[in-house]
């Protein structure tokens, strides 16, 4: 995935399409032309954000341990999050992104502090559990870790469509994981043939 990485570690380089190996050598030079092919995307303009939809104050998920004692997983987190905004959290391993994202979704209770994600006019609390407070919610949040896997158990397209959320009838669930396939670079045809 990443080239500079391949050109400093790399003895050799193998440049697959299709199923086939396209280009054998010098990463230097494999990498150079498979680069020359990689269209460069363009450079969006910088949105302007809407309204507040995610608002965390003081947010805090303490743990007990008798041998650590008290293990402070998130401590005082307060973030805004606007319409339209792409948020990201980075962080070391334990540094705390996963349980302040499983308690952002209702998944983990916080310890102390506040989630308060718009639902339309409505603002939701979502340290209140049940399905008249975060409940009405949850099936429009989404959870995509860092390390994801697949399902060996399932078809392409049903570990699609689940990655997606597809709650659709089979034909439209379909059409719509085509379209997931085509946006990551796939022709429309080998994504139909991919999904079948």
């Amino acid at each position: 995935h990443w080239p500079e990485v391949m050109i400093e570690l790399a003895d050799n380089v193998i440049w697959l399409e299709d199923g086939q190996i396209k280009e054998e050598g010098d990463p230097h030079e494999v990498v150079d032309h498979f680069m020359e092919t990689v269209p460069v995307p363009e450079k969006p303009e910088i949105p302007e954000f809407g309204e507040e939809e995610i608002v965390i104050k003081d947010l805090k998920k303490h743990y007990y341990s008798i041998e650590r004692g008290v293990v402070k997983a998130v401590d005082g987190i307060n973030l805004n999050i606007h319409h339209e905004e792409i948020f990201g959290i980075v962080g070391l391993s334990g540094s705390g992104k996963t349980t302040t994202t499983r308690m952002l979704i209702g998944l983990t209770e916080p310890s102390s502090g506040e989630i308060d994600i718009k639902l339309g006019d409505e603002w939701i609390d979502m340290t209140k559990g049940g399905p008249l407070n975060r409940g009405r919610i949850v099936p429009y949040l989404g959870l995509l870790h860092q390390e994801y896997s697949l399902y060996p158990h399932r078809t392409i397209l049903g570990n699609l469509t689940d990655a997606i959320s597809l709650n659709l009838p089979a034909e439209f669930g379909k059409i719509k994981a085509v379209h997931a396939l085509t946006t990551v670079g796939f022709g429309e045809k080998e994504a139909t043939v991919i999904l079948d």
